[in-house]
C-alpha cells in the first residue's frame, strides 16, 4: 500500500488474479476493479498417482514436512505439533526435507521437546527423492504461517498423501477440507496441539485416511498445468 507503482498497476488493471483470498482482499482495498482467485502453481498431469494408495501401516507411521528453515514456514510450530503426535503415537517419526534445518536453534528445540531420535532432518534433496517421500509417508504436515499457497501441498495431494495444515492463505482457498485436516488459526499453544491432533486422527483412523487420500488426488487433478492453460486461454 506504500508503493505508488503497485497502487497504480492494480487500479489500471482490467483483471487481477490473486492466489488467495487475503491477496484478493488487499487488491480490492487498493482499488482493483475485478479480482478473481487463480492458483499460481500446478502439477504435471503425469505426476498424479494413477492408482489408489493403500492405507499406510500403523506400526511406524511417518509424518513428512517439506520446506526451508524460514520463520514464515513455522518450523517450531511443526516440532511442537509433532511432539503432540509423538505423545499419542510413540512410534511416529518426523522426516523433514529442506535446507537450513540443521541449525543449533532447531536442534535445541528437538532436544527440549524430547524428540531426539524421532526427528530426521535430511536436508535439501532432489525432487525425485521428495516424490518418493510423498509416496512412502503417512501424512504431510504443512505448518507455514505465511504463504501464497505452498507447492508442496499440491505435490503431496497429487500422490494421494493427506495433508494437515492451517486453514489460512491459499490452503484455505484451494485445499478441500476432506483432503486432510485444516486447522483454524488461533493464538497460544492450542494451535500446535490442534495440528498434532489432526495428524493423530489421520494416523489412527484408516477409513478417514483413505477418504482423504482419494479426495487429495481428485483435487490435485483439478490443478494440472494443462487445465491451467485451458482456464487462462
Amino acid at each position: 500500500r506504500f508503493n505508488p507503482r503497485a497502487r497504480h498497476t492494480i487500479r489500471a488493471a482490467d483483471l487481477v488474479l490473486a492466489t488467495n483470498s487475503e491477496t484478493a482482499a488487499r487488491s480490492r482495498a487498493l482499488g482493483a476493479r475485478q479480482v478473481e482467485l487463480c492458483l499460481d502453481t500446478a502439477v504435471l498431469s503425469e505426476a498424479i498417482a494413477l492408482e489408489e494408495r493403500e492405507t499406510p501401516g500403523r506400526s511406524a507411521p511417518t509424518v513428512l514436512w517439506v520446506g526451508r528453515n524460514l520463520p514464515l514456514k513455522g518450523v517450531a510450530l511443526a516440532l511442537h505439533a509433532f511432539a503432540q503426535v509423538h505423545r499419542s503415537v510413540p512410534s511416529a517419526q518426523l522426516v523433514m526435507l529442506g535446507g537450513g534445518l540443521d541449525d543449533a536453534a532447531t536442534t535445541a528445540q528437538i532436544e527440549a521437546l524430547g524428540l531426539f531420535g524421532a526427528v530426521h532432518r535430511l536436508g535439501q534433496v532432489p525432487l525425485p527423492v521428495v516424490i518418493d517421500r510423498y509416496d512412502t509417508s503417512s501424512v504431510m504436515l504443512f505448518s507455514s504461517l505465511r504463504e501464497s499457497f505452498g507447492a508442496q501441498v499440491l505435490e503431496a495431494m497429487s500422490r494421494g498423501l493427506p495433508v494437515v495444515a492451517l486453514d489460512i492463505h491459499g490452503v484455505g482457498d484451494f485445499m478441500p477440507a476432506i483432503a486432510g485436516v485444516k486447522v483454524p488459526l488461533q493464538q497460544g499453544e492450542g494451535l500446535a496441539d490442534a495440528l498434532g491432533e489432526g495428524v493423530v486422527q489421520l494416523l489412527t483412523e484408516p477409513a478417514l485416511w483413505q477418504e482423504a487420500s482419494r479426495a487429495a488426488r481428485a483435487a490435485a487433478g483439478q490443478h494440472t498445468w494443462d487445465r491451467r492453460g485451458q482456464d487462462l486461454a
